[in-house]
């Protein structure tokens, strides 16, 4: 009795141990890719190594229905309902072979490397794909596929909407241009600086869509570069809001010509006394230039 007792305590330890060993070096996590539409196949093919002498066994996530050995000369595999269990038959280092497992709904692709029992995957557990961000790749895959069939359905009708949106911009911009060019009073006034070297003129005011415009020119034949701070504009010392003023923050650089704009809301049809005072640094030292515009009407007021 004791005899007994005795040996079936040593069997208990030794399937324990064998546990431990397993569970600390055997386990390897594999993930796989779904066959079909919803889901796209994994692409990396993953490596189990076994050892001759021993099994290796991979649990899946449903019931393999196929499975199917590229060397069954070198290899042997069975199926187990969620369990292939995979056994090298020559006892021989470096025998290879592919295999791939088949499911309902997955399909697994590996590569079989017969080595030595101590880098052999006894248990290799594969992973769901339908968890964590195997759904939400999948997810997006759906959506991708869907917009590219709707986009390929759709293409000529996309690209004609395109192209009529180009159209309707290009006729905003030649109907902008054109009212800009109706409602255009010429100014032709000058401010000098650097003793005639550095000049900005007024060349007109116009008014379109509700806006007025303010085109200038800037012309540096000095050897430093004048940088645009500002530019206020006001009507009866009543600030106007400037929109848009495309060259401020920029430099004008030495023997260059810039021309520009100044965009501000149209507030009233007929101004009676506009101003506008341009500000430039140069050398780290404010410069203004101030213009006195007058009066201005429009017919293209709101």
């Amino acid at each position: 009795m004791k005899k007994q007792l005795i040996i079936a305590v040593i069997f208990i330890l030794s399937l324990a141990g064998y546990a431990q060993v397993s569970s600390a070096k055997g386990i390897k996590y594999v993930y796989a890719g779904r066959v079909g539409k919803t889901f796209a196949f994994h692409k990396e093919v993953h490596t189990i190594f076994t050892a001759p002498g021993y099994m290796s066994t991979i649990v899946l996530p449903e019931k393999a229905l196929k499975v199917f050995l590229g060397n069954a000369s070198a290899f042997r595999a069975r199926v187990y309902g969620k369990e292939v269990i995979i056994k090298p038959v020559i006892k021989k280092y470096g025998e290879q072979s592919d295999l791939v497992i088949l499911t309902k709904n997955l399909s697994f692709a590996y590569r079989i490397i017969s080595g030595t029992p101590e880098n052999a995957d006894f248990l290799v557990y594969v992973k769901s794909p339908w968890t964590g961000t195997y759904v939400k790749n999948a997810f997006d895959r759906i959506l991708k596929i869907k917009e590219q069939k709707l986009y390929a359905r759709y293409k000529a009708k996309f690209i004609k909407l395109a192209n009529l949106s180009r159209e309707v911009k290009k006729d905003k911009r030649f109907a902008l241009k054109l009212l800009l060019k109706v409602n255009k009073e010429k100014l032709n006034q000058t401010q000098t600086g650097d003793n005639g070297h550095f000049k900005i003129t007024l060349t007109s005011i116009s008014r379109a869509d509700g806006y007025d415009y303010i085109f200038y020119k800037v012309v540096n034949n000095t050897n430093r570069g004048y940088l645009f701070v500002n530019v206020n504009v006001t009507n009866n010392n009543k600030l106007m809001p400037v929109e848009k003023a495309n060259l401020m923050g920029k430099t004008v650089k030495p023997l260059s010509i810039k021309t520009g704009m100044i965009v501000f809301k149209a507030v009233n049809r007929q101004y009676n006394n506009i101003s506008a005072d341009f500000i430039f640094s140069v050398n780290r030292r404010l410069k203004k230039y101030g213009f006195n515009i007058g009066g201005y009407y429009s017919e293209g007021g709101n």
